[in-house]
């Protein structure tokens, strides 16, 4: 009688394609809350650039490595330790 069940159930195509449908369904709900949270993200960022313009500068500093006419920028690197040989 089980087996029957199942066999109706996943044998039936128009059930399998309510099945898949409610997976995408699912699925795409969660890409949609993800996306709403990135925007609402970008949004905030939008906000500080046009409140702020020193932190348009702050970005071009930190990701771009622009510097003010005159400046200096000044890099250490750093060595790398020795490797210790395996007995």
């Amino acid at each position: 009688m089980v087996i029957c069940f199942f066999l109706f159930l996943f044998g039936n195509s128009k059930f399998r394609r309510v099945v898949i449908g409610y997976i995408r369904v699912n699925k795409m709900k969660k890409e949609l809350v993800k996306l709403e949270e990135e925007n609402e993200r970008l949004k905030q960022q939008l906000n500080i650039v046009k409140e702020d313009p020193s932190y348009i500068e702050e970005i071009a500093r930190k990701e771009l490595g622009l510097l003010k006419p005159g400046e200096i920028e000044y890099r250490f690197i750093k060595k790398e330790g020795k490797k210790r040989k395996k007995k």
